[in-house]
């Protein structure tokens, strides 16, 4: 029996065969240029949002005011500050801490209660960020109050930063008393009814 040796061309056409039936036909559509590059190449990764950011008076930050009550003259209705009448406010690690001295008490005095109030939407126009209640004396004596007050609630408005709807609202009255717009205001209501009202200041 004889044998044959191959030509190099044949040998050639063979080896190309051969490489080709191992590898499979290329895929037009993965050239070098559309390959997708290792993701460390891009940089470092972009941190995920986590929602919506809370607005500057969601954060309660510390902070101490002084808070003369508001009150109006019933024959021209002309607003007055009343600087014997005030409310300390002090907020500290996210908590509220009163000294209230009025007329109507025989004490100066705090809240038992307080509560916050979130925002039922991240862009809400809620004007209030707590709410306390429950009259105490300030050094735990006993004392009188006015019989109408004895239900009171106080809400404790956000802060009233330019461009917000309470800003615009208390920008009249301030103007009105000669002092500038306050920085939150404190509510009083009983029985769905108000009673008094406060301007607060750092």
């Amino acid at each position: 029996m004889s044998t044959r040796a191959c030509s190099p061309v044949l040998s050639t056409l063979l080896a190309s065969a051969l490489l080709l039936s191992c590898t499979g036909p290329k895929d037009p559509g993965t050239s070098p240029a559309t390959v997708p590059s290792s993701p460390m190449a891009a940089g470092p990764a972009k941190r995920a949002p986590v929602g919506p950011v809370a607005e500057p008076e969601d954060k309660l930050i510390d902070e101490v005011l002084q808070c003369p009550r508001l009150v109006h003259d019933r024959a021209t209705g002309q607003p007055i500050v009343k600087m014997d009448q005030y409310v300390d406010l002090r907020l500290e690690k996210g908590t509220f801490h009163f000294r209230i001295h009025i007329q109507e008490a025989t004490t100066d005095l705090t809240f038992g209660i307080c509560r916050r109030i979130p925002r039922p939407a991240p862009d809400a126009a809620h004007p209030w960020v707590m709410e306390c209640s429950k009259f105490e004396a300030l050094d735990g004596a006993q004392f009188s109050i006015d019989a109408h007050l004895l239900e009171a609630v106080a809400s404790v408005s956000r802060l009233h930063l330019p461009g917000t709807a309470g800003h615009r609202e208390w920008s009249e009255v301030a103007r009105r008393v000669g002092r500038d717009v306050p920085r939150r205001t404190l509510l009083f209501t009983a029985g769905g009814r108000k009673v008094m009202e406060f301007l607060c200041y750092p």
